[in-house]
């Protein structure tokens, strides 16, 4: 597979930095993810005790005065389910994983040094989504961008990445240079968020939508705040509600960025065993309602290549799993604590164990030698 991605026509990788965002079909084989869905359900039903045919079970999971085991989004807090784990040490996706963290330019200008490994891809271990047709509990996610929120403009790191921007020269802003990206307030560094599709779904099922349009749409969200029209106290989505942690998400609003998500748009249809990968700059969103007959469920796995930020978080979320808990990122609900659907160390594969920080990895790494 990894030769086949390296063969990607030149028009389509300069069309995927242009949007941000890119699909790959058949990324795993549809019958592994019909598979892998039916035991993520069994989870689910163990877990949190629900039904996917009954809506109405959902009620409880929602209750404000219980821990949540889902976000309002469908997003809910298991990490280790077999599923889960088989997806990202799965060959395929990581030969994806490889060959999206080389659309970035990881050298440091002017001394070659790398900033990250591209072919060497960790694991952020990340929730997975489900969202149930009816369910009256679950009300999407709003529009935003990942992570940074206030520190895209109070961190040192980050007012150098988008240095150019801030300078008024946006033809000299480039959104795939890694720059200081690897060394901002943040626990790690995503060259690509991203999921898996387990089941078939399409607009109106309650799925991603993105505003494809990445350098244009991050200068005008950077830089709204300085306009007139906007309070000296606000920054236009981040921090406007107290948060000001490197991990918040900032929201991109109609109150403060209309002309941006008029041009919002689904990411269309995608089968089981399709994935779906966007920029960490890319603003999306998810659907409110899923208006659809089936659950639509996807597993979130993001590229983290290595590099000394993301070394750093690995080793702290390496010591979660072998407990048992949650990753540092993350609610400490310890839902899957003591469990023995938990799939420990003994389900991994030798890249699996050297993803998680378990093993070392070889040198060079394999697939770079092959």
């Amino acid at each position: 597979m990894s030769s086949n991605l390296v063969q990607v026509d030149p028009s389509v990788i300069a069309r995927i930095k242009e949007v941000g965002v890119v699909k790959i079909r058949r990324t795993i084989p549809d019958e592994l993810a019909k598979s892998m869905n039916r035991e993520i359900t069994e989870d689910l039903r163990h877990y949190l005790k629900v039904d996917p045919d009954r809506p109405e079970t959902y009620q409880k999971i929602y209750n404000e005065e219980e821990p949540k085991a889902f976000t309002f989004g469908g997003i809910q807090e298991l990490f280790y389910t077999g599923t889960q784990v088989e997806a990202r040490q799965n060959e395929r996706m990581t030969a994806v994983r490889v060959w999206l963290n080389s659309l970035w330019e990881s050298e440091e200008e002017g001394t070659g040094e790398p900033l990250f490994l591209p072919e060497v891809e960790t694991v952020y271990v990340d929730r997975w989504r489900h969202r149930v047709p009816g369910c009256r509990w679950q009300i999407g996610m709003k529009d935003h961008i990942d992570n940074g929120a206030m520190s895209r403009w109070a961190d040192p790191a980050w007012q150098q990445v988008y240095g150019a921007l801030f300078r008024g020269e946006l033809d000299d802003y480039n959104p795939w240079y890694a720059g200081q990206r690897t060394a901002t307030a943040g626990c790690v560094f995503r060259s690509f968020q991203g999921w898996l599709a387990l089941t078939a779904q399409g607009p109106g099922d309650g799925g991603l939508e993105v505003v494809p349009m990445l350098r244009e749409a991050t200068a005008y969200v950077m830089l709204r705040p300085f306009r007139d029209d906007v309070p000296s106290h606000q920054f236009c989505g981040a921090g406007d509600t107290g948060m000001t942690s490197a991990g918040d998400t900032m929201e991109i609003s109609a109150r403060w960025h209309a002309a941006l998500l008029r041009g919002k748009i689904s990411v269309g249809r995608v089968e089981a065993g399709d994935s779906v990968w966007w920029h960490p700059d890319l603003i999306h969103g998810v659907e409110p309602e899923h208006r659809g007959t089936v659950p639509s469920n996807v597993l979130y796995v993001p590229s983290t290549p290595l590099c000394p930020q993301n070394a750093r978080y690995l080793a702290r979320q390496r010591d979660a799993y072998l407990r048992g808990c949650p990753p540092p990122d993350f609610p400490q609900l310890d839902l899957e604590k003591g469990s023995t659907r938990l799939a420990g160390v003994g389900r991994l594969t030798t890249l699996g164990r050297r993803q998680m920080g378990i093993d070392p990895f070889p040198e060079p790494p394999a697939w770079q030698a092959a």
